[in-house]
């Protein structure tokens, strides 16, 4: 019986065989440590069956006899056509070629490597797969004589090989060019036991029969290590995507399980001011740290579409985000999908519309109020003018028909008359002038002299104060407000003439003005008449209507006036009284002070 060392001889190629199994054994623990998804699986399971085939090659260049190497060589066959079997599949899942990845396909791509496996150890009855085999004396390597079924393996496996290479191509131009690099080593390393293979079969080496394709992987780990530790091969996979994708206008962000971002395009990039070199690869709570908005959204566990605002270069600009999850074929979730589609033209439109739209209804709203004001008005003026013109032209025609003698007492009685009821009917169309000044005016506020505005107002009520025997107190000294003095004089005079007709017997009238806490300032004017009750002071300032018809003894029409005079002015009417007599009312209004004028409403087209 023959010893160990007269059966097998380890020489220099052997060694080398050994260490390229040692070399795959390392590589592929490390890849299957980082098996998060099938495309590393497959490459797994590559690097297991290239290391069985190099652990049977190490003990067939090692035997010195036929059978022995007859033996091995078929103990090394499984891992021979599995590899090729196994590249393939990694290629396809890496490159998201899914139709090839089914369990049909899968068994069909098997047939006939497991039908070359079946001709390995059946050899010695058709010597289909070797017809024969030579020892070289000197270099222990044999020499094989091949059937044609032998052919048929290494055509079948050559264009597996080659489909493999084919898909990696494809998916270097779609996917990302931060991942690049990862696919040329990819691709490089793989083709190292391709061409070690070549040389083997059409016998292109400088050592006849030697198989240079375990030794190739040696090559080929040494790839693939570099890569992992390198590039973090297997450890970021890309995702496949068009590469319109890179011109798009909308930013996209992908993110793996684990919240790394593996895909940024160019627009994500310029929204989120960063390169890909400085997010690959990165958590997201490291890569958007200056980012809180988007990586709440990303936090999430559901789909969602929203609104976002984000501030760039001191600018907000609005974005539609929709975030989706990344699904594989078995719809299990491998990360998250966030596209973010520029509408900040958009929403600025939109706000522009809202703000053209708020313009149209208050000048609808205006115009409404407008048109209540003047039937109001029309109805007052009406109703006001007839009475005064109806002792005018009943003083007129009595004066002509000689009812009324032209003696000396009875004609200055005629034309008095006439007179007052002239001036009244005057001043019902000034204010008619007043309320369309108000309407159509446009005017810029400025600094008012109250004394002199009030001392204006006592001389145009001049014969009213010396009827009534008046008695009015004013401050020596007027806060400062903003306004235009001959609305603000209107105001006064309404305000004061009112004081006269209903205040007390004499009527006694106390000026004033308070600083309110907002910087406004607050005019008054307190009689002491019989005062109002709440009901009537509800009905003041509105559609020009009288409080009773016993105490109107006027038109009706100034406070009306009044309240559209100041409220374009930015100011507030108000009126406030206890409803006893003797304490009468207090009529006031608010202007804005000097220092801050405000802007006059828009004068109606």
């Amino acid at each position: 019986m023959n010893s160990f060392s007269d059966n097998y001889q380890f020489l220099v190629y052997s060694w080398l065989l050994l260490i390229s199994a040692l070399v795959g054994i390392v590589i592929g623990i490390i890849i299957w440590r980082r098996r998060a998804t099938w495309a590393v699986v497959y490459l797994a399971w590559f690097e297991l069956a290239a290391v069985s085939w190099a652990v049977a090659a190490v003990f067939e260049t090692a035997a010195t006899t036929s059978p022995l190497k007859f033996f091995w060589s078929k103990v090394g066959y499984p891992g021979t056509t599995a590899s090729p079997m196994f590249f393939f599949l990694f290629a396809a899942a890496y490159a998201r070629q899914y139709r090839f990845l089914t369990r049909r396909a899968i068994t069909l791509l098997f047939v006939i490597p497991v039908i070359s496996v079946i001709m390995a150890f059946t050899n010695e009855w058709h010597h289909w797969l070797w017809t024969g085999m030579t020892i070289d004396p000197v270099t222990n390597i044999a020499l094989y004589g091949h059937g044609f079924w032998f052919w048929i393996l290494v055509a079948y496996v050559y264009l597996i090989l080659t489909s493999g290479l084919l898909m990696l191509g494809v998916a270097m131009y779609h996917f990302p060019t931060y991942y690049k690099p990862q696919l040329v080593l990819i691709i490089f390393g793989a083709l190292l036991p391709f061409s070690g293979n070549i040389m083997y079969v059409f016998n292109l080496n400088p050592i006849p029969g030697m198989d240079w394709t375990p030794i190739a992987f040696i090559a080929s780990g040494a790839c693939l290590a570099f890569g992992i530790f390198r590039f973090q091969l297997f450890d970021l996979l890309p995702v496949a995507r068009s590469k319109l994708v890179d011109t798009m206008p909308d930013g996209m962000l992908a993110l793996d399980q684990n919240y790394r971002i593996i895909d940024i395009n160019p627009a994500m990039q310029v929204i989120l001011g960063k390169s890909v070199k400085t997010v690959i690869g990165q958590p997201v709570a490291d890569a958007l740290a200056d980012w809180g908005e988007l990586r709440e959204y990303l936090a999430v566990d559901y789909e969602i579409r929203a609104e976002i605002c984000l501030i760039q270069n001191d600018e907000e600009r609005y974005y539609d985000l929709n975030l989706t999850f990344i699904k594989n074929r078995h719809q299990q979730i491998t990360g998250k999908l966030l596209v973010l589609r520029d509408i900040t033209d958009h929403k600025r439109t939109e706000k522009a519309l809202a703000v053209t739209n708020q313009q149209l209804q208050e000048e609808i709203l205006e115009r409404e109020q407008l048109i209540t004001d003047l039937n109001a008005f029309a109805h007052t003026v009406a109703h006001d003018l007839k009475s005064p013109l109806s002792v005018i032209v009943s003083s007129s025609q009595s004066l002509v028909d000689g009812t009324i003698s032209l003696d000396e007492s009875a004609a200055p009685i005629a034309a008095g008359l006439i007179y007052r009821t002239s001036r009244k009917s005057i001043r019902i169309i000034d204010e008619l002038l007043t309320l369309a000044s108000i309407s159509r005016q446009e005017i810029q506020p400025e600094p008012l002299d109250m004394a002199a505005i009030i001392n204006e107002v006592e001389i145009r009520l001049s014969p009213m104060i010396e009827e009534y025997k008046v008695q009015i107190i004013k401050p020596d000294v007027w806060p400062v407000a903003a306004g235009h003095a001959p609305w603000i004089e209107e105001v006064w005079a309404n305000y004061l003439s009112n004081g006269i007709k209903y205040g007390g017997q004499p009527p006694r009238l106390e000026l004033g003005a308070d600083e309110q806490p907002d910087g406004s300032i607050t005019f008054w004017v307190r009689d002491n008449g019989e005062g109002l009750s709440s009901e009537f002071q509800a009905k003041l300032f509105k559609e020009y209507s009288r409080l009773t018809e016993a105490r109107a003894k006027g038109q009706g029409l100034g406070l009306s006036i009044v309240k559209r005079i100041v409220e374009k002015l930015g100011g507030q009417v108000s009126v406030h009284s206890e409803n006893r007599p003797g304490h009468g009312c207090v009529f006031a209004f608010t202007l804005p002070p000097a220092h801050a004028i405000a802007t006059p409403k828009n004068p109606e087209n």
